[in-house]
């Protein structure tokens, strides 16, 4: 095999050189020998001597061959027209790649050329389709993926008529399309330079399909890897800066994956990904593995915030992360998800959900057995993610099945595929979910995607419907963006706050919500909140699945034999209630065995106010009716508490505990007694009250942290390193 390699430097300078130069470099980098899509027969070997030892690997490949075997029977690839969103040919053309994919890699596996036959059948339709349908470009994206992929591991099956055939499939119904669409020429061509999942599936499915056949159609193939270079990278803008995803984690595995495919089909045939590595893009991609893990509870069910599916299911795209990026950690997480998927996997019946079972195979072309030592010990309990339209973090008590998981959310409502779930949370416990996310609503739905009035007049999408505040029957600001503010996260407990003021900005002067996690017990959540006008109608909300016993200030959730307790704390006199989900638009989901715990509250001349809920997964017992008030009284005056760390170096926390709302000051003296520095004056609300102190100028030494209140003072020695 003839190969020249070039440096960077000069795949730089050629590239800037023009589309001519573009075609001489696929011309001379090619790998001219197939399969070089993803998979190499270097890397077939390398599969399957693992295979003999990983049994893990071992089942995938019998999975995969399974499916394959299922194959065999089904009917091949049609060319069905259901209306502009054409579900049908959606389903026809996903249907389409789950065969080619499995058959494809089990021919390359084992040789046996039945499996080879069938995949061709499913890649000989398709060009005498009249279209791929591209009014709707996500054909053609997947539609040229599998025909592409396809093409490249059955090549040396193939006769040349066969390969011409597919061949002019592709350049007619797929690539043409491409070119117009990357000149801004066609009239669904929106995606090109967009921060959206859409921008990889369809520039990834292109490429795969054009360096499936660069050698015989080169000017076409530079073309379209020229538009993909440049598109691609508009995509990846949105894992920046941390690699959270605003599509929330289904999304994030859709576009992901064809991010990874089009790298690694780029690696495997042309030794290059032409700087695709060097911008911040590719460094926040390598982070969004973990982004994805930390939306992850132990129930195996995702945050799934905005548009997001509930549950989770295998991600391959986990493994070319963790080997792209060298992060073993993502491939020993994706091994377990596997492990509990399997059952299901086992049972048959993949791609009856609208998931990414049609990745099934690449769960085998990119198996990662690294990190093979690594425990629930090596990840971190708590992470946050602020980035693009999104912001969000977790809390774990531990990473276990009957662990505590809470989830929250920030980000911008107005951004695609995003809901009016600023404040928003989800918990797991002892094994079950006990507040949730609706997530998915029906897109179906006229105006589903009118991201400027229609989509938030429905259920799942507004705020009445999330975890969060409603002020006045209002929704909330759509195009707010609401950063996580205060995060800590220490080995006993965790703490995060967001200021969401600029959500309800036309009601409130301040609306901060607080997430405490004691002792990594239970969640407490406080709200606190300042209005424009003297009076205050708001609604606080949980939704859940589970039964639901009212006392007063207290509701007792039952679901599975397990059950798990919320106490309204504050204000004084709270009762519970339960709100249907039931949505009065027929054509909406009527969201059956959901229900919506409540505190609303209405009343005149009470700023500031504030709800502060405990929510417990071991103290279940119901209380008398007096709860409140024995709550309130067990602390009767202001209360420091020990700061963290001390001793400090550059900054510390301090904590004190108040009664009810009043004025503080915080000040810190030396030994001597002489003032060196004043922390905070100003009016501070009940219940745990939270304060960064990075004082730079303060000498190292031993200092007395006072917290003067109406009631008197209190003082704890302080040390400074």
């Amino acid at each position: 095999m003839r190969k020249i390699y070039l440096t960077g430097f000069c795949l730089m300078l050629i590239l800037q050189a023009g589309s001519t130069d573009f075609r001489d470099i696929l011309l001379v980098r090619l790998n001219d020998e197939h399969p070089r899509l993803i998979l190499n027969q270097e890397r077939i070997d390398e599969i399957n001597n693992l295979a003999r030892t990983d049994t893990l690997l071992s089942e995938l490949i019998q999975m995969v061959r399974n499916y394959a075997d299922s194959a065999l029977e089904d009917p091949v690839v049609k060319y069905e027209f259901d209306g502009p969103d054409n579900p049908r040919l959606k389903a026809q053309r996903r249907a389409a790649m789950f065969r080619v994919l499995n058959c494809g890699l089990t021919y390359l596996l084992t040789g046996d050329t039945i499996y080879a036959h069938r995949a061709k059948l499913d890649l000989l339709a398709p060009p005498d389709f009249p279209d791929w349908a591209s009014w709707h470009f996500l054909n053609v994206g997947e539609i040229s993926a599998f025909m592409g992929i396809g093409y490249d591991w059955l090549y040396n099956y193939l006769t040349e008529e066969e390969r011409v055939k597919i061949r002019r499939g592709i350049l007619n119904h797929g690539l043409s399309q491409g070119i117009l669409a990357y000149d801004g020429n066609h009239k669904d061509d929106w995606w090109v330079d967009q921060m959206h999942n859409i921008n990889q599936v369809c520039s990834g499915g292109m490429s795969l399909a054009a360096l499936a056949i660069a050698e015989s159609s080169p000017d076409t193939a530079a073309l379209i890897l020229q538009g993909a270079l440049s598109s691609v990278p508009n995509g990846m803008k949105g894992y920046l800066p941390d690699g959270a995803w605003r599509e929330g984690p289904t999304y994030w595995a859709y576009g992901t994956t064809y991010n990874g495919l089009l790298m690694a089909a780029l690696r495997t045939s042309l030794d290059t990904v032409f700087q695709m590595d060097q911008g911040d893009g590719y460094e926040a991609l390598g982070k969004s593995g973990s982004y994805h893990i930390h939306t992850v509870g132990p129930t195996n069910l995702y945050f799934n915030f905005g548009d997001s599916k509930t549950t989770l299911y295998y991600s391959p795209v986990l493994f070319w992360l963790a080997e792209e990026f060298d992060e073993p950690g993502y491939a020993w997480f994706e091994r377990n998800i596997i492990r509990n998927d399997l059952p299901r996997m086992r049972k048959g019946g993949l791609m009856n959900d609208d998931t990414l079972d049609r990745f099934l195979a690449m769960l085998v072309a990119w198996y990662s057995s690294h990190g093979e030592d690594l425990t629930n010990d090596d990840f971190p309990l708590d992470a946050t993610f602020s980035g693009v339209d999104v912001a969000l973090g977790s809390f774990h008590s531990e990473w276990s099945r009957d662990g505590i998981y809470f989830g929250f959310k920030g980000g911008k409502p107005r951004a695609s595929h995003s809901q009016m779930d600023i404040g928003s949370f989800v918990m797991d416990a002892k094994g079950e979910r006990w507040a949730m996310d609706l997530g998915y609503g029906n897109n179906k739905l006229p105006g589903f995607s009118d991201y400027s009035s229609t989509r938030w007049t429905y259920f799942h999408n507004n705020n009445y419907s999330h975890n969060t505040l409603v002020f006045f029957g209002q929704m909330q600001n759509m195009d707010a963006y609401i950063p996580i503010g205060e995060f800590i996260s220490d080995t006993n407990w965790a703490y995060a706050s967001i200021d969401m003021s600029e959500t309800y900005n036309n009601l409130c002067e301040k609306s901060v919500r607080k997430y405490w996690f004691p002792e990594r017990k239970r969640i407490e959540i406080t709200d606190e909140i300042t209005l424009k006008v003297p009076y205050i109608d708001v609604r606080w909300a949980m939704l859940t699945t589970a039964e639901i016993i009212l006392n007063g200030n207290e509701a007792l959730l039952r679901q599975n034999g397990k059950e798990f307790k919320v106490t309204a704390l504050e204000p004084e006199n709270a009762s519970f209630k339960i709100v249907s989900t039931k949505t009065s638009n027929p054509a909406e989901e009527q969201n059956e065995g959901t229900a919506l715990l409540t505190l609303a509250v209405y009343k005149e001349d009470l700023l500031p106010f504030r709800f502060r809920v405990d929510l417990s997964p071991y103290d279940t017992l119901l209380s008398e009716p007096s709860s409140v008030e024995k709550v309130s009284a067990s602390l009767n005056k202001p209360r420091l508490l020990e700061n963290y760390p001390n001793p400090f170096r550059e900054s510390s926390i301090f904590m004190f505990d108040l009664p009810n709302g009043q004025f503080v000051r915080l000040d810190i003296y030396d030994l001597k007694g002489q003032h060196v520095s004043h922390v905070l004056s100003e009016y501070r609300p009940a219940g745990r009250n939270v304060v960064h102190f990075g004082e730079v100028g303060l000498e190292p030494g031993v200092y007395v942290l006072r917290l003067s209140h109406p009631y008197g003072n209190e003082s704890m020695r302080i040390i400074k390193q």
